[in-house]
């Protein structure tokens, strides 16, 4: 008998500590699981801040936020006169975090999932708004801020309707069912909504119209007592405490291109932030506002290096505003983050015999081989392209037949992308009219490269500034900023 209980011993270890494992790695490996549980445990005896600013870069990695600091700091004509972006600034003055973005059925999220997990604490899968990976509806922190008697904010630069404005509010279990994630966006009471997407608001019998019935959302919004305004100008003279912004039919513009003449009337993303923090302050009980840098996940996604930078530009241009904000509100708790990481966008070095030595930025020297380090030079020339990538075909195209020949597509590119290139290195692609080789011309010739034209699974930062930003430190889930925000609001 002794000798079987021997035999039975060691597998009977082996499955104890076995089961053992897999308890403790349930909780472990769990999507909520976090060495830094200090807000979720922490209780006050009253909320800590009274407003909340969550900003949200799409699609911003430490990639794009690199891009936009060694800008300021290098570029030879940056537009920067201390050399310093905004956004480095603030992370220098502001508590610091790690977030973890995967969801339940990945480790890549999408922006439906994520703005749902950052904003109500439970995990969700990819194409659900406002609902759980149990298909179940949940409750955000915007509309908890609602239920206690504060003022409430959305404002994007791409389309209400869009995967994070809409995962506030709207509940659908497919972020593409923008009929009915309309409806909710209206019905949700939000008091300031600003953005484009204005096609999924009118009835399919108004000319320009995206739906597929014939509600009239607009005028339910105006039942409703909301300001309904269309352009800078409406935005401006509002006297409005709630006020619907819909500028553009579809999406709104790209930085890149809001000086173009059709864009003119189209308010940017950091002049509806700055009205939005004006009609929500006047709130005594304080806000709760989400603003979204929407384009940027765009630009990302078309791979386009120089959109990227404009885009990236306007999110510092509108941090400044929320940046001085907070710093003048104590009670104010404004945070930074992305909702995923989009492109792995990078400089890289590469081989030219044209380039035997690299020059620093101090002037000293240094023999490399034949190698080029990419040249600062670069970062101006991002910040000097004209347009989007993709508008180079249409236009040259749209050129008379008789003009387009070799010289005025040579001219064009380099018009177009602060690029110097001559006719032959330009040749076989003007004759073969391969506008992809084109685009890959580009990017070598600005040390430019990519890791995909999708989203990828690298952690982000948080950065928090002001009342409670301390409880942002560390490496956590993204549905963990939720709780925070909720405990520091005193929302739970």
């Amino acid at each position: 008998m002794l000798n079987k209980i021997k035999t039975l011993k060691k597998p009977l270890i082996i499955i104890l500590v076995l089961a053992t494992l897999f308890v403790v790695g349930k909780n472990i490996f769990s999507p909520k699981h976090s060495a830094n549980k200090e807000a979720e445990t922490k209780h006050f005896s009253e909320p800590v801040a009274k407003n909340v600013i969550l900003y949200i870069g799409d699609g911003m990695g430490p990639e794009a936020m690199g891009l936009l600091m060694q800008y300021a700091r290098y570029a030879q004509n940056s537009k920067y006169i201390e050399k310093q972006s905004v956004l480095e600034k603030f992370m220098n003055d502001s508590a610091q975090g790690l977030v973890l973005n995967n969801i339940h059925n990945g480790i890549v999220t999408d922006s439906a999932a994520a703005i749902t997990q950052m904003t109500s604490g439970e995990i969700s899968s990819a194409g659900y708004i406002g609902m759980n990976y149990k298909k179940q509806p949940v409750k955000t922190v915007l509309v908890k801020a609602k239920e206690n008697g504060k003022a409430v904010g959305i404002v994007c630069d791409s389309e209400l309707i869009d995967a994070t404005p809409s995962g506030l509010v709207a509940h659908n279990l497919n972020r593409y069912d923008k009929d009915n994630i309309a409806e909710d966006m209206i019905n949700s009471n939000v008091d300031v909504m600003l953005s484009g997407g204005l096609a999924y608001f009118i009835s399919k019998k108004q000319k320009g119209s995206k739906r597929t019935d014939n509600k009239d959302l607009v005028a339910l919004a105006h039942k409703k007592g909301y300001d309904i305004v269309y352009d800078k100008k409406g935005l401006r003279n509002s006297r409005s405490g709630k006020i619907l912004g819909l500028f553009s039919n579809k999406y709104m513009p790209y930085a890149i291109d809001k000086y173009e003449r059709e864009n003119l009337y189209v308010p940017d993303l950091s002049s509806m932030a700055l009205k939005a923090l004006r009609v929500l302050s006047k709130k005594e009980d304080g806000f709760f506002l989400m603003v979204e840098a929407a384009k940027l996940d765009w630009a990302l996604h078309m791979q386009d290096a120089g959109a990227t930078m404009h885009e990236m530009l306007a999110f510092d241009e509108t941090l400044a505003f929320l940046y001085k904000y907070a710093y003048n509100h104590p009670d104010t708790l404004l945070i930074v983050t992305a909702d995923h990481d989009t492109g792995g966008f990078g400089f890289e070095y590469n081989k030219d015999k044209s380039e035997k030595q690299v020059i620093a930025i101090d002037g000293s020297k240094a023999k490399m081989g034949y190698k080029n380090f990419a040249s600062y030079e670069n970062l101006d020339r991002l910040y000097g392209q004209k347009t989007l990538w993709q508008n180079f075909q249409k236009e040259f195209e749209s050129f008379p037949k008789d003009q387009q020949n070799l010289s005025n597509f040579t001219a064009l590119f380099n018009n177009m992308f602060a690029m110097f290139l001559d006719k032959q290195e330009l040749k076989q692609i003007f004759e073969t009219r391969d506008y992809k080789a084109a685009k890959t011309l580009l990017d070598a010739k600005r040390n430019v490269v990519w890791a995909t034209n999708n989203h990828i699974s690298t952690p982000v930062n948080v950065i928090a500034y002001g009342a409670g930003s301390e409880y942002f430190k560390g490496v956590y889930h993204n549905t963990e900023i939720a709780t925070k925000i909720s405990v520091i609001l005193g929302l739970e």
